[in-house]
């Protein structure tokens, strides 16, 4: 078979023939397994990217190599039935390629992602030479095939594309088994809504992620369980979608500055002035897009009594503004919700008391993760993370004290990441490090009676994540380390050992080893260390 003028059999496919005797010997379950490795393993199962010039068919090249495999490869479709295609400017004819895919992939619900890169401005009226003759067929192709999609990612961003004037006679308009959609239009067209009027019948379709919000009759928003929206959004808006997403489970979203109407032009809801309670809603996803105000006001206006996972970035860029954490900490004490992943991102550092004193209402957390993007040190450095890490550390044996008194009992993973272009993990911070990690062992947990009570740490991540970072307790040793760098890397090395797996990254600055008058300070990164909180003798 060629493709754009080349055979895909090679020397290489031929050559394996005499090497797979022993392997024909196994089990057809376990070539099965190895197929589905190999021709699995990436996103798509068919990939054609840079104008042709990269193709990825590893199905093609197994079933060259021998009778056995070519039987077992084509009775099996779902190992064809995944395809990721860049239309536009295509230098090859893939079509024979693409039919063989397609047609061996029958019986089987498709995956298929289309790109297409942003047209030059004189091709924004004419689709055929914007994608190129190639380009033109394989789209047209496509389109044929997607009733059969249960994936259908279209990352287009000429909406001609989809238009009845482009076509000429509409492809196949419904929708009976696509589960997913993922596009980035911009906008809703009437030259388009043949389109949208056959996703909104879409039977099965319950996950959608948009760049927009969409009109109330070009999505089925009473049966979507996920909605992720790229584009910002307005309070009312965020209320528009969950009110009208009845089984929504899971939201992703950014908040816009202003009240804005919706993608297609109509006006959004009136402004919410009462809580608004969504009980189905157990994973929550939001940005901050310009105004903090109007993050806060969005989370005083919402109860979710089912939420289990809670990410919310608060950072606006050159906002040194001090976080206020009530608005959270309200909702929380409302929805009364089982929470066990919290992730929060800050631009300036927030009080540690401020975080201490959410967590207290999270007592059911499993993972904790909390990032600040700090472009100044008007705090001292590591202040954030050293008390966090003393706030959740194990101070009593008490099985009664630690019920009571131990903040996030259940955590299992922990990640903190204070970004300063001059912070370096300082000696007491890796000393705190070392205590909290010890404390919430699952030795130190058995030994003090309190395993029962507390979960034992699984991961704790901290990182200043600027400049030269690297792992203490991983990887060879490439560049100079601190004096007690060693001996920090073995205690953490006997911790993994226990179950608890500590990254601690330092920055490596070009500038060590000299103060800020050209001394040298060897080792100044952790120098200090006292022998006895190591537990050095």
């Amino acid at each position: 078979m060629n493709v754009g003028g080349k055979k895909f059999e090679s020397n290489e496919a031929q050559g394996l023939g005499t090497q797979t005797q022993k392997i024909n010997d196994f089990p057809v379950e376990i070539l099965d397994k190895i197929f589905d490795g190999v021709c699995l393993s990436g996103v798509y199962s068919l990939w054609v990217s840079e104008q042709g010039n990269t193709i990825s068919a590893p199905a093609v090249v197994l079933s060259q190599v021998c009778h056995l495999w070519r039987s077992i490869l084509h009775r099996r479709p779902r190992l064809w039935s995944s395809l990721a295609i860049e239309v536009n400017g295509l230098r090859k004819d893939i079509s024979s390629l693409l039919e063989l895919y397609l047609r061996k992939s029958t019986g089987h619900p498709l995956t298929m992602m289309i790109r297409e890169w942003r047209p030059k401005a004189d091709n924004m009226d004419n689709m055929e030479d914007h994608l190129g003759r190639n380009g033109d067929g394989v789209f047209r192709k496509l389109s044929k095939e997607w009733s059969r999609c249960r994936i259908l990612k279209l990352m287009l961003f000429s909406p001609k594309l989809l238009t009845e004037d482009y076509f000429g006679t509409l492809p196949d308009s419904t929708f009976p088994a696509l589960t997913s959609l993922h596009t980035n239009f911009m906008e809703l067209r009437s030259d388009n809504r043949w389109f949208w009027n056959s996703i909104r019948f879409a039977p099965n379709l319950t996950d959608v992620r948009s760049y927009g919000i969409w009109s109330h009759d070009a999505l089925p928003y009473q049966q979507l369980t996920s909605l992720e929206v790229s584009g910002t959004i307005d309070q009312s808006s965020f209320h528009y979608l969950l009110s009208n997403c009845k089984q929504l489970r899971s939201f992703s979203g950014r908040t816009r500055q202003h009240e804005a109407p919706l993608a297609n032009g109509t006006s959004s809801m009136p402004v919410v002035s009462k809580v608004m309670v969504y009980p189905n809603l157990q994973s929550l996803i939001l940005q901050n897009g310009g105004s903090i105000d109007m993050f806060y006001d969005l989370l005083t206006s919402i109860t979710f009594p089912s939420l289990v996972t809670l990410k919310l970035d608060f950072s606006t860029f050159g906002v040194k503004e001090v976080w206020n954490h009530m608005p959270l900490l309200a909702m929380l004490q409302r929805s009364a919700c089982p929470l066990r992943e919290l992730s929060l991102r800050f631009f300036s550092p927030p009080r540690p008391d401020s975080i201490a004193e959410v967590l207290r209402f999270s007592q059911r957390l499993t993972s904790l993760e909390v990032l600040v993007e700090r472009r100044d040190c008007v705090l001292e450095k590591d202040t954030l993370t050293s008390k966090l890490l003393s706030g959740l550390s194990i101070t009593s044996s008490d099985a009664v004290e630690v019920q009571s008194q131990v903040l996030c009992p259940r955590l299992k993973h922990l990640e903190i990441r204070e970004l300063s272009r001059s912070s370096l993990i300082s000696a007491e911070l890796a000393l705190t490090c070392i205590e909290f990690a010890n404390s919430r062992s699952k030795p130190s947990l058995v030994n003090s009676g309190i395993r029962e009570s507390v979960a034992s740490l699984s991961t704790l991540i901290l990182s200043p994540h600027v400049g030269k970072s690297r792992r203490i307790c991983r990887g060879k040793e490439s560049e100079p380390v601190p004096e007690r760098g060693p001996i920090v890397k073995a205690i953490l090395e006997k911790l993994e050992e226990d179950g608890t797996e500590c990254t601690l990254d330092w920055i490596y600055d070009e500038n060590y080893g000299e103060d800020q008058n050209g001394s040298e300070q060897k080792g100044a990164i952790l120098e200090g260390l006292d022998d006895d909180r190591l537990g050095i003798d």
